[in-house]
């Protein structure tokens, strides 16, 4: 086999497995691979399920989560301002029946680890409205800060004490 026949061979195989790692990495994770966190933001308690692996912060006005030791991946959940809100490109009506309103940049800057993408919006659970903000750093392929998507339609709204 030509050398240049077994380069192009070796760059199909090497974007054939880079397109199943990234659709891998899109798709939605099954919850018996997910711990269950509980949550309180202005006194409205709530659950999500996030990966095992994510380090969690609390507070009464802000929930935060990090899926990464050093790059930026982060969700970040509080209270929605009141009043007049921002315009959003996409809406989305996720299964838990939530919907979120939201904006995706993919290029906000960057650092060490690579180029930084957000999603900022509004997600309304019920008769609640949270601010959610999610953030993705990465060299290559592009930031996909969507990520975080698949794991807010685990938010629930928590019944009882």
């Amino acid at each position: 086999m030509p050398v240049l026949s077994r380069i192009a061979v070796a760059a199909v195989v090497a974007l054939s497995c880079l397109s199943a790692a990234r659709v891998r990495a899109q798709s939605a994770a099954h919850p018996s691979e997910l711990r269950r966190w509980d949550l309180t933001l202005e006194n409205v308690r709530y659950h999500i399920l996030l990966p095992q692996h994510a380090t969690v912060a609390a507070r009464a006005d802000r929930f935060s989560a990090s899926l990464s030791g050093r790059l930026m991946r982060q969700l970040h959940l509080g209270p929605a301002p009141r009043g007049v809100g921002a315009a959003y490109a996409r809406t989305e009506r996720l299964s838990n029946g939530a919907v979120l309103r939201y904006n995706v940049d993919h290029d906000v800057g960057g650092g060490s680890g690579g180029t930084e993408g957000v999603v900022e919006g509004r997600l309304e659970i019920g008769a609640q409205v949270l601010a959610v903000t999610c953030h993705d750093q990465r060299e290559i392929p592009a930031p996909r800060p969507e990520w975080c998507l698949q794991y807010l339609r685990y938010l629930t709204l928590r019944q009882g004490r």
